[in-house]
């Protein structure tokens, strides 16, 4: 009876209330109401539901702006729980990090001028983000306009009386910007070794001495790093190119493509009585960030309920899928289609 209630009554009840969830409105976030249910419910009943989640979250952040935290307040809840299931990295890959790493190509180091607006918006995402990734836009974006801003403060001429109060003033810089790191991240490598050079250039600069050193120190430096960070990014499933990447999620989609047609046969067969091909095609959609609702606009076709299948309207009868393709001079025909073709039709 307990297992009945939990499938028949708590599972469907909450993906009905999920199906309504419109992250931007709503204000009460989704892992309020879904997490105390993750000691309870099996994992059957909570893989569908975590993929409503990352569908949903993913369709709200085709207009977020990187600068605004709330899309942090709603994915850091998840963070852990989805890298158990291994899909944390595509959802940050293909929705957050674009955006995160567009943001840091814009951060400015202008001591004259100090708006660290840009860079706290991308630390805030320390924690979730993989370190590699962050690490890497660090290391490009920001620590080389920090190196240059703070190298040339320091060459900048100033005389007896003056040059005193110009390294107090660069010391309080470096500070500063030092406190806006979080604990742990002032621990690793990249950060570590930029904040250390810093100290080491005022120091020479304070004795008169040249700069030249430890700045070339610091360019090979950087080179291994970079290295190093490229080769994590390979070991994360990154591709070191867009097609490369592009090829990889093609690959991904084929077989989950593949999974799907395996789980409408076992449907079919009656190999797994509890699966219909409805929700082996839902939990699909899911998993591959297309939308897949209720078209109540367009009803019914066939005894069948129309849906939304990202940009196209589909009905399902049986194991076969229709969608309709629009004419060029209006109206259009029902037509089945094979699922790996009713994705690229999707996304157009």
């Amino acid at each position: 009876m307990y297992m009945f209630v939990l499938t028949e009554v708590v599972a469907p009840r909450l993906q009905s209330e999920l199906s309504q969830w419109q992250p931007t409105k709503d204000p009460l976030p989704v892992h309020k109401w879904i997490h105390p249910w993750l000691d309870v419910l099996p994992p059957h009943l909570l893989e569908p539901m975590f993929a409503s989640v990352r569908s949903k979250l993913g369709q709200a952040l085709r207009l977020w702006k990187a600068k605004d935290e709330s899309a942090l307040v709603l994915i850091k809840p998840w963070t852990n729980l989805w890298k158990q299931t291994g899909d944390l990295w595509d959802f940050l890959a293909r929705f957050i990090l674009p955006k995160l790493r567009a943001l840091a190509t814009k951060i400015s180091v202008n001591p004259k001028k100090e708006d660290p607006s840009l860079f706290t918006a991308i630390v805030a995402w320390n924690g979730v983000l993989p370190n590699h990734a962050l690490d890497t836009m660090l290391l490009n974006d920001f620590f080389p306009k920090w190196i240059l801003a703070l190298k040339s403060w320091l060459e900048s001429p100033a005389d007896s009386n003056r040059k005193k109060e110009k390294f107090r003033e660069i010391a309080k810089w470096y500070k500063g910007w030092k406190g806006l790191f979080p604990a742990d991240l002032l621990k690793r490598r990249v950060v570590e070794t930029h904040l250390k050079r810093g100290l080491e250039l005022m120091g020479a600069a304070v004795s008169g001495k040249s700069l030249d050193p430890i700045l070339k120190t610091l360019a090979g430096e950087f080179q291994e790093q970079k290295a190093a960070l490229r080769e994590q990014a390979a070991l994360a499933g990154e591709g070191s190119t867009a097609a490369a990447a592009a090829a990889a999620i093609s690959s991904r989609r084929r077989a989950e493509a593949k999974q799907l047609r395996a789980a409408a046969a076992r449907a079919a067969g009656g190999a797994a009585p509890g699966t219909s091909f409805k929700e082996a095609l839902e939990r699909f959609a899911a998993k591959v960030g297309v939308e897949f609702l209720p078209n109540p606009k367009k009803g019914y076709r066939d005894g069948s309920p129309v849906y939304l299948f990202g940009r196209c309207n589909i009905y399902i009868k049986g194991q076969v899928i229709y969608v309709h393709v629009a004419a060029a001079g209006g109206g259009g025909a029902w037509k089945p289609v094979a699922i790996d073709d009713l994705i690229a039709m999707a996304r157009k």
